[in-house]
């Protein structure tokens, strides 16, 4: 029969692999790979799951892995590839997420559940979530919660939790009828246009503009 997990624990596990990770997370960072064109070893990852040692849901952690422009900051470990860096979090991301498996791999006999870590590519097209669930891997293990981390300007040490960010999704309405190519399209979308609380983004920079602050380099090891 498993326990619930021990607190100090964690953090003293934590603290262990502390410098590895941080390590990690800079190698990472130094040789980023666009969207579509992950191809490092780190990148191979894709898809791990941890069955504790007693029954209990199963949950999904979830991180990006590609970079986007170019470095726009200055600092001993910064991208060494013209034209990609990892200026949305995505090397911490996929840094914290092989934390958090290493930690509760030394604390699966505490572990109740199974707990899926899915660690995605071409975040930044949408072409990686798309790919990753045509393959099924939702389908194989089920998650029936999946979490995920977006890098933000908040005190170092803390979470703040939100109902998710902004997305791209699409979707097609045919209309038929006389009237359809004026006048009922344009209501029909000023309609749909009126039930949003956030502006449709024209350009990736409007996109980036209504995800949020991006982490600042003090906030980062």
């Amino acid at each position: 029969m498993s326990s619930a997990l021990d607190r100090a624990m964690i953090d003293k596990i934590a603290a262990e692999i502390d410098d590895e990770l941080i390590g990690m997370r800079r190698d990472i960072h130094r040789p980023p790979d666009l969207a579509g064109e992950e191809r490092r070893a780190w990148a191979a990852m894709v898809w791990w799951v941890l069955d504790g040692a007693g029954e209990g849901p199963t949950v999904a952690y979830r991180a990006d892995m590609d970079a986007v422009d170019d470095e726009l900051f200055d600092f001993a470990f910064a991208s060494q590839v013209p034209g990609a860096a990892h200026l949305c979090g995505h090397d911490l991301h996929t840094a914290i997420g092989v934390g958090i498996a290493l930690v509760l791999a030394r604390l699966r006999k505490q572990l109740n559940g199974r707990v899926v870590f899915a660690f995605q590519p071409a975040e930044e097209t949408g072409e990686g979530a798309r790919a990753m669930i045509e393959d099924g891997v939702l389908e194989r293990t089920a998650p029936r919660e999946i979490y995920a981390l977006h890098c933000g300007s908040n005190p170092v040490g803390t979470f703040v939790v939100g109902p998710g960010q902004p997305g791209q999704d699409r979707f097609r309405i045919e209309l038929a009828g006389s009237g359809a190519a004026d006048n009922d399209a344009k209501r029909l979308v000023a309609m749909i246009d009126g039930l949003s609380t956030v502006g449709r983004p024209q350009t990736p920079g409007q996109l980036q503009q209504g995800l949020g602050p991006r982490i600042s380099e003090g906030h980062a090891r």
